[in-house]
């Protein structure tokens, strides 16, 4: 399981690093959010800033972002249901137990 949370970290900070840029044709233009634990010189801020413009994340309710925390399954499912450009709940019901309410 350790390991699967490594590989999850590395994949995930790779999505960033590269800006994600070749998962779609148009980026949307809508007013980047500002987190409160992204300052303006942090290494990824420009790829955090593209990957929420294009809905792949929004941060957390409290305003920010958690740049170096660990990626949950859950939180990885979701991401990977936007990039595929759909929904968890659009998609099979009932497959991950732990999805409800991400």
């Amino acid at each position: 399981m350790k390991k699967l949370k490594k590989i999850t970290q590395l994949l995930l900070s790779g999505v960033m690093v590269i800006g994600i840029y070749p998962f779609t044709e148009s980026t949307s233009q809508a007013a980047v959010t500002s987190f409160k634990d992204v300052p303006t010189s942090h290494w990824a801020k420009a790829s955090i800033n593209e990957a929420v413009a294009k809905g792949y994340f929004k941060g957390y309710s409290d305003g920010t972002f958690k740049p170096g925390a660990t990626v949950t399954r859950a939180e990885f499912a979701v991401l990977l249901a936007r990039v595929a450009k759909g929904t968890p709940e659009t998609t099979q019901a009932s497959v991950f137990k732990d999805l409800n309410g991400h």
